[in-house]
């Protein structure tokens, strides 16, 4: 179930991040305003059009070199300085080739604020055959600085039960 995907998720992040000691000003629920929009957002069906900063924590990663660059996958942004995303967008990449882009609508939009990586983390049990474990973290060159345009989401507090009531999954 999606509740026990949440909690695996939640483990995986205490495992990949603050066991060993990679900790940098995760945001955790208590602790601000994380995973904020904007904006009111309702419950849509079938999609709608996104708006500036309705989803701060969003960026979008690049992969390529030099001015050869192409869209490559999405990030959520969790700290300052570290960025969760799936295993397998990193598959065929090294660190060097990955730039992320935080603060921008669409495809078309650009911040002329690329993030270069300086780690890439996966998860140890990833199996790219079928993906199982398929999580990981991308350790930023510098830090972010949080705006209305670009804040974090919330990660769930340790075995913290996630409710759905009013989740917005993006």
């Amino acid at each position: 179930t999606i509740i026990e995907m949440l909690e695996k998720v939640s483990i995986i992040l205490y495992v990949l991040v603050i066991a060993p000691g990679l900790n940098s000003n995760l945001v955790y629920e208590k602790t601000c305003a994380c995973g904020k929009s904007n904006f009111k957002i309702s419950k849509i069906y079938g999609g709608y059009q996104a708006r500036l900063g309705e989803f701060p924590w969003l960026g979008k990663l690049y992969a390529g070199y030099f001015r050869m660059m192409f869209l490559l996958c999405g990030g959520s942004l969790i700290s300052n300085e570290y960025v969760l995303t799936a295993a397998h967008c990193l598959v065929d990449w090294t660190r060097l080739a990955i730039r992320i882009e935080f603060g921008v609508l669409d495809y078309n939009s650009k911040s002329h604020d690329l993030l270069s990586v300086a780690k890439m983390i996966t998860h140890a049990a990833y199996d790219f055959k079928d993906d199982r474990n398929d999580i990981a973290l991308l350790k930023l060159s510098r830090k972010v600085k949080f705006s209305k345009l670009v804040s974090p989401i919330c990660l769930p507090m340790r075995f913290k039960r996630v409710l759905f009531d009013n989740t917005l999954v993006t």
